[in-house]
């Protein structure tokens, strides 16, 4: 085998593989990520980063983030926020731990992302991964 040839059936090989990875195009281009932690023994911090898809953007077009409990108990609601003009966005609150896990116990909690999209005059809602916490 020449080198040439080895060396394009390596790269043609490496371009298979990488296909084979790629997320299907029909794929959710929405995005949300949850992730808590403590910053005290009292006060602890929420950050929801994600994409929103929308054909347009202005100024809180994130009505609102809300958490949720296992047992579908809303925690908290914080907003409005805005995501950026490519749709990206980063959210960030500090409430009371106390709010987020009243009970004892370890509790599984996501969030729901509510965006405005006004290019089509409707709001849509994102969910997040499920986050456990026991503070």
């Amino acid at each position: 085998m020449r080198p040439s040839t080895s060396l394009a059936a390596l790269v043609a090989g490496a371009t298979l593989a990488s296909t084979a990875f790629t997320a299907p195009a029909s794929a959710d281009p929405n995005l949300a990520f949850l992730v808590i932690g403590n910053v005290t023994d009292v006060t602890c911090f929420v950050r929801v980063k994600g994409h929103a898809h929308v054909g347009a953007t202005e100024p809180k077009n994130i009505t609102d983030v809300r958490l949720f409990s296992s047992d579908v108990k809303e925690l908290l609601r914080e907003g409005p926020f805005s995501t950026v003009a490519t749709g990206d966005y980063t959210t960030l609150f500090r409430p009371a731990c106390a709010r987020l896990n009243p009970q004892d116990g370890p509790d599984d909690i996501h969030a729901i992302v509510t965006v405005f999209d006004p290019s089509t005059g409707r709001p849509f809602k994102i969910i997040s991964n499920t986050v456990t916490v026991d503070f």
